[in-house]
């Protein structure tokens, strides 16, 4: 059956409508049909359907009309921001029925109210006004949202009439919705995802990894060598929250329940880890995994060669340490618990919890170190155990260093163990 298709291309740049309102928490589930009432900042849609499965499709001159609109090439949800490329696309289908007259209408929900696209003037216009009858399957392709748009969340409305007699008939109205969210972005190397997961860009550089010989508090498996690493990435500046774990897997494995939703998660297995990428990566919003060992000890580092990365290690004793009371949750100052990412002090790169809070899974295979340099090493091709860093909300001071390694079966999970992801944006 043949498809139409309308494409509209959109630039984002500076405000449209009005300067907008500080930016609330979006209400990130499927967006409901339009309220009924018909003043100018609202809806009435009597009857409409959402549905575009075949069995609930209409038939109009012997065609099955199901509408369908997509943004950047996702039904339900986009991300972006003011300075990117936002292309709607729109889709029926047509059967033998082209170049008829038809009742259509294309609402957008607003932060600032709702807005009907004008056909005739090819503009949007404040309320919700909707009806326009004409060629519905000879669209040639044209702007409808050709002025940037500020920061929010954006609902798409595209309907038809089902009857297409001339008249608009709501009660048999069938539609569509795709949602935009915008987010301002100061920023540029920082992304951020549906969940408020926040990732920043980590450009590639090259590193000591590992600790020398003569440092104190070390072990005999953090032999130093040369890292380079080719390609940037961005990796996310706090630990995964139990808020984020539970939106994903829809449960909270979580010892510490009670700390609040932005506590990391824990008692995660590697396994786990997995099954919640495998989960977010099917929401389109690009590609996550766990960092490798070296892309989280050169993330950790930010630049430093010290034992954190705001300073060496001052005390002899390797257990309590001023340094890390600044940057991490420790057996020095966590009360025995986890709590909340983000109340310590940032590294140099703004991330957040390097150090304690949590143990890291990383995606290696744990192994000895080598004495010559690696470039984009990414451990063994198998083993026993999975490689952990950071610390934990129990450990001394030694084990929350850069360079502290740890290692479990990927089957195991604690009360001390969580993780945090890099991201490979869709765009």
């Amino acid at each position: 059956m043949g498809k139409f298709k309308l494409y509209i291309f959109v630039i984002l740049s500076m405000a449209l409508f009005a300067m907008p309102p500080e930016f609330a928490e979006a209400d990130w589930e499927r967006p409901n049909p339009p309220p009924q009432n018909n003043d100018l900042n609202s809806v009435r849609a009597e009857g409409g359907r959402q549905d575009t499965d075949a069995d609930s499709v209409c038939r109009v001159c012997g065609a099955e009309i199901a509408p369908d609109i997509k943004a950047n090439n996702q039904s339900d949800f986009i991300n972006i921001t003011p300075a990117d490329k936002l292309l709607l696309t729109i889709g029926l289908s047509d059967g033998d029925f082209r170049g008829g007259n038809a009742d259509w209408w294309l609402l957008a929900n607003t932060p600032f109210g709702w807005y009907h696209y004008q056909a005739e003037d090819g503009a949007w216009a404040f309320g919700a006004e909707y009806g326009h009858q004409g060629p519905l399957f000879d669209f040639v392709g044209f702007n409808v949202l050709d002025a940037p748009l500020p920061a929010g969340v954006y609902t798409i409305y595209f309907g038809v009439d089902t009857v297409m007699d001339g008249s608009l008939d709501l009660d048999q109205a069938h539609y569509d919705t795709v949602k935009v969210h915008i987010t301002e972005q100061q920023n540029p190397d920082m992304i951020t995802n549906r969940l408020g997961m926040a990732f920043v860009h980590i450009e590639p550089g090259e590193f000591m990894m590992g600790s020398p010989w003569y440092k104190p508090c070390r072990s005999d498996n953090e032999r130093r060598h040369e890292v380079i690493l080719e390609q940037g990435y961005y990796m996310q500046t706090t630990e995964v929250t139990q808020a984020q774990w539970q939106a994903v897997m829809g449960n909270n494995p979580s010892y510490f329940d009670d700390c609040g939703r932005r506590c990391p998660v824990e008692t995660v297995s590697w396994f786990d880890a997995q099954d919640f990428i495998d989960v977010l990566n099917d929401m389109g919003e690009g590609t996550y995994r766990l960092p490798t060992e070296a892309e989280w000890e050169y993330a950790c580092r930010a630049g430093s060669t010290t034992a954190f990365a705001n300073g060496k290690i001052t005390g002899t004793s390797c257990n309590i340490d001023p340094n890390l009371d600044a940057m991490g949750w420790y057996y020095g100052n966590s009360n025995n618990k986890t709590h909340p990412v983000g109340q310590k002090q940032a590294n140099a790169w703004d991330l957040y919890d390097m150090h304690g809070n949590v143990w890291e899974w990383c995606q290696d295979w744990f192994a000895d170190y080598p004495t010559y340099s690696l470039r984009n090493p990414k451990g063994p091709s198998y083993g026993t155990y999975r490689v952990l860093r950071g610390g934990s909300w129990n450990q001394n001071a030694r084990f929350c260093r850069s360079a502290c390694r740890f290692s479990l079966l990927p089957s195991y999970e604690n009360i001390y163990t969580g993780f945090r992801l890099v991201l490979t944006p869709a765009h």
